[in-house]
Order: structure tokens, then C-alpha cells, then sequence
């Protein structure tokens, strides 16, 4: 196999990945609506977004034509993808500086958790907002 991960993955076209430096991650479960607030500060974040390959079965339990769909990864820098995660569902902030230097928020109702290793895994299932803020200001 190939150490390429375009030819680990050809479906890796359809990702986009940016960092966020001095990364805080607020997070207000769902369910209980009265449980825990999350708040982490001072996280070196990477987003990951795009179509990745969801593969199926028809309802014999054999291969169907496979589907591209959306998600939204948030890990911390450094960290591979975990192979297994569990997470809560909440109402999720996450706010710092891009790569390219400009203020970003992004927001949106998705799952917050922790990995088999105890990193952080966030996923949104549908594009969560995002707001930027240019070093001059508001544009």
C-alpha cells in the first residue's frame, strides 16, 4: 500500500482541512438540558470537512453502491483519527485564530467527545456557521 493518502483515499479531493491556533471549544449538551457545560481553552485544533465515503449494504446485508456524504471533524493538531470515539450531542462554539491569521467561529449543533486514546473528537453531520473576522476588523 501506498504512503500517498491520495491513494489511500480517493475520495480525499473532496476535504478541506485548515488549523486554529489558541482554539476554545464551548459546548452545551442537548440532553440533559441541564447537564455539564464543556469549556477547553488553549487547544491547537485542525477541521477537516468535505464528502467522505460512507460504504452500505442492501437489505440482503450485501455491498449496495457506496454514498458520499458530509461531516465535520474537529481533532486536536498532531492526533490521528481515532478508531473509535463516543460523544454527546450538544449546541458547539469553537473559536481561534486560522492559519492564515483571521479570527474564526464556528458554530452549529454536532457531538463532542473523547477518543479510545482520551483526545477530543468533534463532528457536526451538517455544515455548522462559520464567521470570520479579518485583522482589520469586521470586513
Amino acid at each position: 500500500m501506498s504512503d500517498d493518502p491520495d491513494e489511500r483515499d480517493p475520495w480525499g479531493a473532496h476535504l478541506s482541512r485548515f488549523s486554529l491556533a489558541n482554539a476554545q471549544v464551548t459546548a452545551i449538551p442537548v440532553e440533559p438540558p441541564d447537564g455539564d457545560l464543556t469549556v477547553l481553552s488553549n487547544l491547537r485544533l485542525v477541521v477537516e470537512e468535505g464528502r467522505y465515503e460512507h460504504l452500505r449494504e442492501d437489505a440482503a446485508g450485501a455491498p449496495a453502491p457506496s454514498a458520499l456524504l458530509y461531516g465535520c471533524y474537529v481533532r486536536e493538531v498532531g492526533l490521528p483519527p481515532p478508531s473509535s470515539w463516543a460523544g454527546s450531542d450538544a449546541q458547539i462554539v469553537i473559536t481561534g485564530m486560522h492559519e492564515n491569521g483571521w479570527d474564526v467561529t464556528i458554530a452549529g449543533p454536532g457531538a463532542i467527545g473523547r477518543d479510545e486514546n482520551g483526545a477530543l473528537e468533534i463532528s457536526f453531520e451538517r455544515p455548522p456557521r462559520i464567521a470570520v473576522i479579518g485583522p482589520e476588523g469586521l470586513r
